[in-house]
């Protein structure tokens, strides 16, 4: 594997500041983990499919390296995006309780004139 001009460069600079490889790797490893929980939305499972870790591996690193906080703010950001997105009244659209659920279904029986499906 050859390395890309990125990765050379974040290598000069972590020599730069005075990093010795053991501090270098470990930064790297923290962020990567860090950008596949971002783009994972938090999940363990699918963080660690996308690195080719074992769950179990991930897991131990995370608490190696102090990520455990990092994996519940990305949860707790992409929980708060879905509410923004789907959630409140922004959305113009509510799902029906089941309640209004049933009562939707047996008016709609009624105008069709199927018996069967009213209660």
């Amino acid at each position: 594997m050859k390395a890309t001009p990125l990765l050379t460069m974040a290598a000069q600079q972590m020599l730069a500041a005075g990093m010795d490889l053991h501090e270098g790797t470990r930064e790297l490893r923290k962020a990567m983990i860090a950008a596949a929980l971002q783009e994972h939305h938090g999940n363990a499972c699918q963080t660690a499919r996308a690195l080719r870790l074992h769950r179990n591996t991930l897991s131990r690193q995370m608490e190696e390296l102090g990520m455990w906080q990092t994996a519940r703010e990305c949860r707790a950001d992409w929980a708060n995006q879905r509410l923004l997105r789907y959630g409140g009244s922004s959305s113009g659209k509510r799902k029906p309780q089941l309640g209004q659920q049933r009562q939707r279904s047996s008016a709609a029986a009624e105008t069709t004139g199927d018996r069967s499906r009213v209660a």
